[in-house]
């Protein structure tokens, strides 16, 4: 191979790389924008099933009603939990509190200090 090939190959591979990152930070900030709109329209009482058709699939389902240091309902079954596309560099989450009867109860937004 001559030089001038090897630059040729590191330039395009530079250039793929550019776009594939690009395309990976649009992507994230595509869903954290979704979620933080979602989130924001949420209504105490709504069904977990409606919260899931806004927000999408969460990151996580935790049992433990006290996650994350928030302070839930007394009724609280369980949490789901959305962290940031970009956790853990961007330490954000986005709590729902749901109660047994799958409705939600409260939410939580933790942001980075």
């Amino acid at each position: 191979m001559t030089p001038r090939l090897l630059v040729r190959i590191r330039s395009v591979l530079l250039a793929i790389s550019a776009v594939f990152l690009l395309s990976v930070i649009a992507v994230g900030l595509r869903r954290d924008h979704r979620v933080e709109s979602g989130f924001v329209a949420l209504q105490t009482g709504a069904a977990a099933q409606d919260v899931l058709a806004s927000l999408g699939r969460p990151s996580q389902t935790n049992g433990s009603c006290a996650t994350y240091g928030a302070r839930p309902q007394d009724h609280c079954d369980h949490v789901l939990v959305w962290r940031s596309s970009f956790a853990p560099i961007l330490t954000r989450y986005w709590l729902v509190f749901v109660d047994a009867a799958g409705k939600m109860q409260a939410t939580s937004r933790q942001v980075p200090h």
